[in-house]
């Protein structure tokens, strides 16, 4: 079962995603995720011969997978096809064994039912912003996706940084 819905009170993780996908299919997604007020996590990877929705969802993926499991969490993507899949769509999409109503397999259907999974075993709302707009956090995440798709990287930071002044 999946629980999505309005968040109870403050959320104990707030995890801010991005995907890029470069011209030689080369993409990259990167997470920025400050999980119990204190823990400023980075994370980034990459992968060949993919799409930018495919690495928007491994983003999403991998910052819930950062929150233990039965925490609350608030995602940021600005990617809609991410937020609608998991606020509009996932439920009809699993009552159907991931098919669209027409009767066509979903797209990504291996990272929708992956993100379907991280989703069940917490509590997360999907909020919506817009990309390149100056929203510091969600323009870090876009930084660790470019450069992993560049570099063709993977990067984990999983220290703890006061939260106070850090630089992204």
């Amino acid at each position: 079962m999946s629980h999505l819905s309005l968040l109870d009170g403050t959320p104990s993780a707030f995890v801010w995603t991005d995907g890029s996908c470069k011209k030689d299919r080369w993409g990259g997604w990167g997470v920025v995720a400050i999980i119990e007020g204190e823990t400023l996590v980075r994370a980034s990877g990459c992968a060949a011969d993919t799409t930018n929705n495919r690495m928007e969802l491994t983003a999403a993926i991998e910052g819930i997978k950062m929150v233990p499991e039965g925490a609350s969490v608030l995602v940021y993507s600005d990617s809609q096809y991410v937020v609608k899949s998991a606020m509009q769509w996932m439920l009809g999409w699993r009552s159907r064994g991931y098919y669209k109503s027409d009767g066509n397999p979903v797209s990504n259907r291996d990272l929708v039912r992956e993100l379907d999974e991280a989703i069940s075993s917490r509590n997360v709302m999907f909020q919506w912003v817009k990309g390149h707009s100056g929203n510091q956090m969600n323009e870090a995440a876009d930084v660790l996706a470019d450069t992993a798709a560049q570099r063709r990287s993977v990067h984990r930071s999983d220290r703890s940084y006061p939260i106070e002044g850090v630089l992204l």
